[in-house]
């Protein structure tokens, strides 16, 4: 959940994932589902502005099951959650006019400078990225890694400059933490760009940033996103290990199939005890990730 009140739900099973954003109904709160006892929720506790992580997990209720138990009440925000997003919707529509009233850009070889287009009329770099994140533009040129490549507008913009991350992305929407001497190589980020979640890597050695998921493509990213809170942030660590607990005494019960494993009293004493771990589970929320201005 972030400090703008987006509420992203991801889930993430053996044939099914789904990615959504929504409206919460209550500000700063997460959905309690009540409909299906046997979803186990963590507990939360949402002081400051941030983004904060709630897992609802089951040991018998498929994930699409879940989900739907989720955002059951919420309304569907995900094809709008770019809108005021660290722009201004006025502000935008100023840019949006000066672009149109430039006499080329309708094709890649009269494609307009974005350098031109941010020094010499009212549009900041974030502003022209959220553009094309709304399919108003297209942009190629040597400096498009955060662009939106299915977009087929009839406007084209060149990219001939690099993109400083700190132009599009606001420096409270980046998460991430370096632990251990092979982040050093690189770290993975989570953050929030155009109102969705989306993975972006940092390699130091060569001082740039690359994005992991798929922009424009939302709902694709699921397991991306998943991977990459539970393998980069150390809260999740603790969490990884009391389910893998579940895994383990799933290889105990593999052994009498013939009975339920809730019935089964060797691992239903673990699981409950997994169970009792689970909701006392607090993610908090996502650490703010600093870096030095020279990352492009």
């Amino acid at each position: 959940m972030s400090q703008m009140e987006r509420l992203v739900v991801v889930g993430v099973d053996q044939n099914y994932s789904h990615y959504g954003v929504y409206k919460p109904q209550i500000t700063g709160k997460f959905p309690e589902v009540t409909s299906a006892p046997d979803i186990i929720m963590t507990q939360y506790s949402i002081n400051n502005p941030g983004t904060y992580v709630r897992a609802y997990c089951s040991f018998n209720i498929p994930a699409i099951d879940i989900v739907a138990a989720i955002k059951a009440d919420l309304e569907d925000i995900t094809y709008s959650s770019h809108r005021n997003f660290n722009v201004n919707e006025e502000e935008l529509a100023l840019c949006r006019a000066r672009i149109q009233a430039i006499p080329f850009g309708q094709n890649e070889t009269s494609a307009i400078s974005l350098q031109y287009l941010t020094h010499n009329n009212p549009c900041t770099v974030g502003e022209v990225f959220n553009l094309n994140f709304r399919q108003e533009l297209r942009i190629v040129g040597d400096y498009t890694d955060f662009i939106n490549s299915f977009s087929i507008a009839p406007i084209w913009i060149y990219a001939d400059s690099p993109v400083n991350i700190q132009q599009i992305l606001s420096h409270d929407h980046i998460y991430g933490e370096v632990r251990n001497e092979d982040d050093f190589r690189f770290t993975d980020l989570m953050a929030w760009f155009q109102g969705h979640l989306h993975i972006f890597r940092v390699r130091w050695r060569i001082s740039d940033i690359i994005v992991m998921t798929v922009i424009g493509r939302e709902a694709a990213n699921p397991s991306r996103l998943l991977n990459g809170l539970l393998k980069n942030f150390k809260n999740s660590e603790e969490l990884v290990t009391i389910v893998k607990k579940v895994n383990d005494n799933f290889d105990i019960w593999d052994s009498d199939r013939s009975i339920s494993w809730y019935k089964y009293p060797a691992v239903k004493l673990q699981m409950l005890e997994v169970e009792r771990k689970i909701r006392r589970f607090n993610f908090g929320s996502l650490p703010i990730f600093h870096f030095s201005s020279e990352i492009m």
